[in-house]
Protein backbone atom coordinates (compact mmCIF):
# COMPACT_ATOMS: atom_id res chain seq x y z
CA UNK A 1 0.00 0.00 0.00
CA UNK A 2 2.54 2.55 -1.17
CA UNK A 3 -0.09 5.20 -1.73
CA UNK A 4 -1.15 5.08 1.89
CA UNK A 5 2.52 5.46 2.77
CA UNK A 6 2.69 8.61 0.61
CA UNK A 7 -0.25 10.11 2.44
CA UNK A 8 1.16 9.10 5.80
CA UNK A 9 4.38 10.95 4.91
CA UNK A 10 2.33 13.96 3.94
CA UNK A 11 0.43 13.93 7.23
CA UNK A 12 3.73 13.68 9.12
CA UNK A 13 5.12 16.68 7.21
CA UNK A 14 2.05 18.85 7.60
CA UNK A 15 1.19 18.01 11.17
CA UNK A 16 4.73 18.83 12.10
CA UNK A 17 4.52 22.17 10.69
CA UNK A 18 2.48 23.16 13.22
CA UNK A 19 -4.34 33.71 32.43
CA UNK A 20 -1.91 32.01 32.05
CA UNK A 21 1.41 33.35 33.28
CA UNK A 22 1.10 30.63 35.93
CA UNK A 23 4.25 29.03 37.27
CA UNK A 24 5.07 25.30 37.24
CA UNK A 25 8.38 24.94 39.05
CA UNK A 26 11.02 25.89 36.52
CA UNK A 27 8.55 25.80 33.63
CA UNK A 28 6.43 28.92 33.25
CA UNK A 29 4.14 30.43 30.65
CA UNK A 30 4.34 33.64 28.63
CA UNK A 31 2.33 35.20 25.85
CA UNK A 32 5.08 37.47 24.56
CA UNK A 33 8.84 37.28 24.21
CA UNK A 34 8.98 40.69 25.87
CA UNK A 35 8.00 39.01 29.14
CA UNK A 36 11.39 37.30 29.08
CA UNK A 37 13.53 40.41 28.68
CA UNK A 38 14.11 40.94 32.39
CA UNK A 39 15.17 37.29 32.79
CA UNK A 40 17.70 37.52 29.96
CA UNK A 41 19.52 40.70 30.94
CA UNK A 42 22.61 38.87 32.19
CA UNK A 43 22.89 35.99 29.72
CA UNK A 44 26.35 35.19 28.37
CA UNK A 45 28.19 32.43 26.52
CA UNK A 46 27.49 29.97 29.35
CA UNK A 47 23.79 30.12 28.50
CA UNK A 48 22.13 28.43 25.53
CA UNK A 49 18.71 29.71 24.47
CA UNK A 50 16.75 27.19 22.44
CA UNK A 51 13.68 28.20 20.42
CA UNK A 52 10.99 26.01 18.97
CA UNK A 53 9.96 27.36 15.56
CA UNK A 54 6.30 26.73 14.73
CA UNK A 55 3.87 28.47 17.09
CA UNK A 56 6.79 30.16 18.88
CA UNK A 57 8.56 32.21 16.21
CA UNK A 58 6.33 31.74 13.18
CA UNK A 59 2.83 30.55 12.38
CA UNK A 60 0.54 30.23 9.38
CA UNK A 61 -2.55 32.29 8.72
CA UNK A 62 -4.31 29.20 7.31
CA UNK A 63 -5.94 27.13 10.03
CA UNK A 64 -5.27 23.74 8.37
CA UNK A 65 -1.70 23.78 9.68
CA UNK A 66 -2.33 24.47 13.35
CA UNK A 67 -2.22 21.55 15.75
CA UNK A 68 -5.87 21.88 16.73
CA UNK A 69 -6.76 21.00 13.10
CA UNK A 70 -4.63 17.84 13.03
CA UNK A 71 -7.52 15.44 13.43
CA UNK A 72 -9.66 17.03 10.73
CA UNK A 73 -6.72 17.31 8.35
CA UNK A 74 -5.58 13.76 8.97
CA UNK A 75 -9.02 12.28 8.35
CA UNK A 76 -9.45 14.21 5.14
CA UNK A 77 -6.03 13.36 3.73
CA UNK A 78 -6.51 9.67 4.52
CA UNK A 79 -9.71 9.67 2.47
CA UNK A 80 -7.65 10.68 -0.55
CA UNK A 81 -5.65 7.45 -0.35
CA UNK A 82 -8.10 5.69 -2.63
CA UNK A 83 -7.58 8.09 -5.51
CA UNK A 84 -4.79 6.24 -7.28
CA UNK A 85 -2.80 3.02 -7.24
CA UNK A 86 -0.03 3.52 -9.82
CA UNK A 87 3.49 4.45 -8.72
CA UNK A 88 3.59 7.31 -11.22
CA UNK A 89 0.43 8.86 -9.85
CA UNK A 90 1.68 8.39 -6.31
CA UNK A 91 4.83 10.35 -7.14
CA UNK A 92 2.84 13.11 -8.79
CA UNK A 93 0.50 13.24 -5.82
CA UNK A 94 3.43 13.69 -3.43
CA UNK A 95 4.69 16.56 -5.56
CA UNK A 96 1.32 18.25 -5.34
CA UNK A 97 1.14 17.69 -1.61
CA UNK A 98 4.57 19.24 -1.12
CA UNK A 99 3.00 22.48 -2.35
CA UNK A 100 0.85 22.45 0.76
CA UNK A 101 4.03 22.63 2.80
CA UNK A 102 5.71 25.55 1.06
CA UNK A 103 2.81 27.59 -0.34
CA UNK A 104 0.82 28.75 2.73
CA UNK A 105 1.99 32.08 4.06
CA UNK A 106 3.97 31.86 7.30
CA UNK A 107 4.37 34.97 9.39
CA UNK A 108 6.21 36.12 12.48
CA UNK A 109 4.03 35.78 15.56
CA UNK A 110 5.82 38.80 17.01
CA UNK A 111 7.58 41.36 14.85
CA UNK A 112 10.15 41.80 17.62
CA UNK A 113 11.37 38.20 17.37
CA UNK A 114 14.35 38.79 15.02
CA UNK A 115 15.60 41.75 17.08
CA UNK A 116 15.01 39.78 20.29
CA UNK A 117 17.25 36.96 19.03
CA UNK A 118 19.91 39.34 17.71
CA UNK A 119 20.04 41.06 21.09
CA UNK A 120 20.75 37.72 22.79
CA UNK A 121 23.48 36.99 20.25
CA UNK A 122 25.05 40.40 20.79
CA UNK A 123 25.19 39.70 24.53
CA UNK A 124 27.28 36.64 23.76
CA UNK A 125 24.63 33.99 24.38
CA UNK A 126 24.27 31.13 21.95
CA UNK A 127 20.80 30.77 20.40
CA UNK A 128 19.62 27.83 18.30
CA UNK A 129 16.31 26.38 17.14
CA UNK A 130 14.97 22.92 17.92
CA UNK A 131 12.05 21.85 15.74
CA UNK A 132 10.17 18.62 15.16
CA UNK A 133 10.05 19.50 11.46
CA UNK A 134 10.99 16.63 9.09
CA UNK A 135 14.06 16.46 6.86
CA UNK A 136 15.08 15.18 3.46
CA UNK A 137 13.41 15.27 0.07
CA UNK A 138 9.65 15.57 -0.17
CA UNK A 139 7.90 16.00 -3.50
CA UNK A 140 9.17 19.16 -5.14
CA UNK A 141 11.34 20.08 -2.14
CA UNK A 142 14.91 18.74 -2.52
CA UNK A 143 15.76 19.37 1.15
CA UNK A 144 13.11 20.28 3.68
CA UNK A 145 15.73 21.30 6.23
CA UNK A 146 17.34 23.71 3.75
CA UNK A 147 13.94 25.19 2.96
CA UNK A 148 13.20 25.70 6.64
CA UNK A 149 16.55 27.40 7.37
CA UNK A 150 16.24 29.64 4.31
CA UNK A 151 12.70 30.61 5.22
CA UNK A 152 13.77 31.64 8.71
CA UNK A 153 16.63 33.66 7.27
CA UNK A 154 14.17 35.39 4.91
CA UNK A 155 12.41 36.59 8.07
CA UNK A 156 15.73 37.89 9.43
CA UNK A 157 16.17 35.00 11.87
CA UNK A 158 19.63 33.42 11.66
CA UNK A 159 20.80 30.82 14.17
CA UNK A 160 24.01 29.87 12.33
CA UNK A 161 26.12 32.18 14.51
CA UNK A 162 25.82 29.89 17.54
CA UNK A 163 28.13 27.18 16.18
CA UNK A 164 29.72 28.55 13.00
CA UNK A 165 32.16 25.65 12.89
CA UNK A 166 29.26 23.18 12.60
CA UNK A 167 27.25 23.85 9.47
CA UNK A 168 25.68 20.45 8.95
CA UNK A 169 25.60 17.21 10.89
CA UNK A 170 23.53 14.03 10.74
CA UNK A 171 23.05 12.07 13.96
CA UNK A 172 23.35 8.62 12.40
CA UNK A 173 24.41 6.97 15.67
CA UNK A 174 20.97 7.51 17.19
CA UNK A 175 18.96 6.59 14.08
CA UNK A 176 16.13 4.13 14.66
CA UNK A 177 14.87 1.56 12.17
CA UNK A 178 12.45 3.13 9.71
CA UNK A 179 13.26 6.68 10.81
CA UNK A 180 15.58 9.29 9.39
CA UNK A 181 18.27 10.43 11.84
CA UNK A 182 18.03 13.88 13.42
CA UNK A 183 19.85 16.64 11.55
CA UNK A 184 21.60 19.86 12.52
CA UNK A 185 21.81 22.57 9.86
CA UNK A 186 22.98 26.15 10.32
CA UNK A 187 21.81 26.49 13.91
CA UNK A 188 18.61 24.47 13.59
CA UNK A 189 18.15 21.00 15.09
CA UNK A 190 15.55 18.80 13.39
CA UNK A 191 14.15 16.16 15.72
CA UNK A 192 11.24 14.55 13.82
CA UNK A 193 10.67 11.02 15.14
CA UNK A 194 12.69 11.57 18.33
CA UNK A 195 12.14 13.50 21.54
CA UNK A 196 13.60 16.96 21.60
CA UNK A 197 15.38 16.12 24.83
CA UNK A 198 17.35 13.21 23.40
CA UNK A 199 18.28 15.17 20.27
CA UNK A 200 19.54 18.16 22.24
CA UNK A 201 21.46 15.89 24.62
CA UNK A 202 23.08 14.08 21.70
CA UNK A 203 24.05 17.39 20.13
CA UNK A 204 25.85 18.39 23.32
CA UNK A 205 27.73 15.10 23.50
CA UNK A 206 28.72 15.12 19.82
CA UNK A 207 30.15 18.61 20.10
CA UNK A 208 31.54 18.32 23.63
CA UNK A 209 29.54 21.41 24.51
CA UNK A 210 27.85 21.61 27.89
CA UNK A 211 26.30 25.00 28.74
CA UNK A 212 25.78 26.00 32.34
CA UNK A 213 22.13 26.82 31.65
CA UNK A 214 19.59 26.09 28.92
CA UNK A 215 16.52 28.26 28.43
CA UNK A 216 14.09 26.38 26.20
CA UNK A 217 11.04 28.08 24.67
CA UNK A 218 8.36 25.79 23.21
CA UNK A 219 4.59 25.85 22.89
CA UNK A 220 4.12 22.22 23.99
CA UNK A 221 4.48 21.20 27.61
CA UNK A 222 5.60 17.64 26.76
CA UNK A 223 8.60 18.97 24.85
CA UNK A 224 9.60 21.11 27.79
CA UNK A 225 9.30 18.17 30.14
CA UNK A 226 11.44 15.75 28.13
CA UNK A 227 14.16 18.35 27.58
CA UNK A 228 14.12 19.07 31.30
CA UNK A 229 14.52 15.35 32.04
CA UNK A 230 17.47 14.90 29.67
CA UNK A 231 19.31 17.98 30.89
CA UNK A 232 18.88 16.85 34.49
CA UNK A 233 20.90 13.75 33.59
CA UNK A 234 23.68 16.00 32.31
CA UNK A 235 23.62 18.30 35.34
CA UNK A 236 22.63 21.31 33.22
CA UNK A 237 20.40 23.98 34.74
CA UNK A 238 17.09 24.18 32.90
CA UNK A 239 14.51 26.92 32.52
CA UNK A 240 11.42 26.02 30.48
CA UNK A 241 9.13 28.58 28.90
CA UNK A 242 5.78 27.52 27.47
CA UNK A 243 4.96 30.11 24.82
CA UNK A 244 1.27 30.86 24.24
CA UNK A 245 1.58 33.85 21.94
CA UNK A 246 0.28 32.00 18.87
CA UNK A 247 -3.11 31.39 20.47
CA UNK A 248 -4.53 34.51 18.85
CA UNK A 249 -4.14 32.82 15.45
CA UNK A 250 -6.15 29.76 16.49
CA UNK A 251 -9.78 29.43 15.46
CA UNK A 252 -12.46 26.81 15.05
CA UNK A 253 -11.76 24.26 12.34
CA UNK A 254 -13.79 24.95 9.21
CA UNK A 255 -13.89 21.63 7.37
CA UNK A 256 -15.63 23.20 4.39
CA UNK A 257 -12.62 25.45 3.82
CA UNK A 258 -10.25 22.56 4.44
CA UNK A 259 -12.05 20.37 1.90
CA UNK A 260 -12.06 23.13 -0.71
CA UNK A 261 -8.36 23.89 -0.24
CA UNK A 262 -7.14 20.34 -0.75
CA UNK A 263 -9.59 19.52 -3.54
CA UNK A 264 -8.44 22.64 -5.38
CA UNK A 265 -4.80 21.78 -4.67
CA UNK A 266 -5.13 18.31 -6.18
CA UNK A 267 -7.02 19.54 -9.22
CA UNK A 268 -5.08 22.73 -9.94
CA UNK A 269 -1.69 22.34 -8.20
CA UNK A 270 -2.36 25.65 -6.44
CA UNK A 271 -2.82 26.44 -2.77
CA UNK A 272 -5.60 28.85 -1.81
CA UNK A 273 -5.49 30.66 1.52
CA UNK A 274 -8.36 30.67 4.00
CA UNK A 275 -9.25 34.18 2.88
CA UNK A 276 -9.28 33.23 -0.80
CA UNK A 277 -11.47 30.20 -0.15
CA UNK A 278 -13.85 32.21 2.02
CA UNK A 279 -14.32 34.69 -0.83
CA UNK A 280 -15.06 31.90 -3.30
CA UNK A 281 -17.52 30.18 -0.97
CA UNK A 282 -19.31 33.50 -0.33
CA UNK A 283 -20.22 33.64 -4.01
CA UNK A 284 -22.19 30.40 -3.84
Amino acid sequence: MKLISVFFKFIVFILSVFSLNGSYGNIFQVRSLRELEKDLVQVDDSTLIVFDVDEVLITTEDHAFHQYANEALGKYVQKLAGMSTSNHKQEELEKVMSLALVSPKRVLIEEVAPAFIRDLQQKGAKAIALTSFPTGKFGLIPSVESWRVEHLQSLDIDFSKAFPEVRYDTFTDMALAGKKPPVYKNGVLFSKGYTKGEVLSTFFKKNNFYPKKVIFIDDLRENLENVKEELYKLGIEFVGVQYLGADSYFKEVNEQILHYQFTHLLQNKEWLSDAEVSQKLAKF
